[in-house]
């Protein structure tokens, strides 16, 4: 079984060190710099849309559905992802008031120019945006389109993968001698938000039966919703299966 992969990311991103970060800190600290990893694209995000986006063309899907805060990167990174393969971008975006105008600056201006349709949506709203998504989903099937519902910043097992395979490439620059050799990290500190980053660095420790050897510190960036363990562990549990049964293949991205 291989699993559908688009190639969007500029990859490998380097690893940097920098002795003043070290001298503030108090410890060695070396930076996966994943804010190269595209154009207006980039950040963490189009890791996971290279796998969910791919499977959404997989199915033939016309409009890919997802959310986030106003100034979301996930929501700007799908927007425009979208776009250049040739889908439309529906975006459920949660502003403190939905019925005053929103500035159209930051990502807001990039969704708008990548043709994205905005939807805004209350924090109470938001708070079941599962549902939210999926009842439009549902009417735009009635509409005779096929929708693509990816859940807040990709986080889900197929998501997940895109940060498996960058545990993965860690340790392959690592085993190049880069970072100081081969020698592991003693932990990865990274931020959390839905927690799809830190349920793949919980299942990349086990990848192929080859440990990499150092443990995940997830530091929150975005408000508790008193589920973010359940959030970690089920994508994580997903992401482990579909690595232990799949290979990945190529799919080139294109426009159209």
């Amino acid at each position: 079984m291989a699993l559908p992969r688009l190639h969007l990311a500029h990859l490998p991103t380097p690893l940097t060190h920098h002795p003043e970060l070290d001298r503030l800190v108090g410890a060695e600290v070396w930076v996966k710099r994943d804010d190269m990893t595209s154009g207006a694209a980039a950040g963490n995000k189009i890791r996971k849309l290279e796998w969910l986006l791919a499977h959404a063309r997989q199915v033939q899907s016309t409009t890919v559905l997802t959310c986030g805060g106003v100034q979301s990167n996930h929501a700007r990174a799908t927007a425009l992802v979208a776009a250049e393969l040739g889908l439309r971008a529906l975006l459920f975006l949660r502003a403190a008031d939905p019925s005053q105008p929103t500035p159209t600056t930051g990502n807001l201006l990039l969704d708008r120019m990548a043709g994205a349709e905005l939807r805004f949506i209350n924090p109470e709203q938001y708070a079941d945006r599962d549902r939210v998504m999926g009842n439009a989903a549902e009417a735009l099937s009635a509409r005779g389109e096929r929708p693509y519902v990816i859940p807040e910043g990709g986080s889900n097992g197929r998501g997940a993968l895109g940060y498996v395979q960058a545990m993965r490439e860690i340790r392959q620059q690592l085993d190049h001698g880069l970072a100081g050799g081969p020698r592991g990290f003693d932990v990865v500190v990274h931020a959390c938000g839905s927690g799809g980053t830190a349920a793949s660095t919980i299942a990349a420790a086990r990848f192929r039966n080859r440990p990499l050897g150092w443990p995940s510190l997830p530091s929150r960036i975005s408000p508790p919703t008193g589920t973010g363990l359940a959030v970690v562990i089920l994508p994580a549990s997903s992401a482990a299966w579909l690595v232990q049964i799949a290979k990945p293949c190529r799919l080139r991205s294109t426009t159209g």
